[in-house]
């Protein structure tokens, strides 16, 4: 029972990196899995918007679009909603950490991120609210 525990909790957790200077990007398999992407399809923005639930676009867009502002922190956290067609809605909390170009300019050089499937969590809570009303 432990183990399974254990790999339902690292089978939760996905990450991302995108290097802005090479282009290069990369979605771990759990992502993948989160996604509902094969490993051979290759990662990148537009897919990953093209999984976000509609009315989670635009927000998503604006906060990934901060990197290149002045006044953007290094770290931000957002949570999403993706379109699963096999499995529905997932929640996903993601933490992305910038680094940025040294020489004081606000140069972002690459973003790594970390992925947390929450759906559970969010129905448990939905359940939770409706049962408190």
């Amino acid at each position: 029972m432990q183990n399974q525990k254990k790999k339902w909790r690292y089978n939760n957790i996905g990450s991302f990196d995108v290097n802005y200077d090479t282009g290069e990007q990369y979605w771990s398999p759990q992502l993948r899995t989160m996604l509902g992407v094969s490993r051979d399809t290759p990662p990148g923005l537009h897919l990953f918007l093209q999984r976000l639930h509609p009315d989670d676009r635009r927000r998503f867009a604006i906060v990934a679009n901060r990197v290149w502002l002045a006044q953007f922190p290094t770290e931000t956290t957002i949570t999403v909603r993706i379109v699963d067609e096999g499995v529905g809605i997932r929640v996903l909390d993601i933490a992305a950490y910038t680094t940025l170009r040294g020489g004081g300019k606000h140069d972002a050089v690459r973003t790594f991120g970390l992925v947390v499937d929450v759906t559970e969590q969010a129905l448990l809570k939905r359940e939770a609210d409706a049962i408190a009303a």
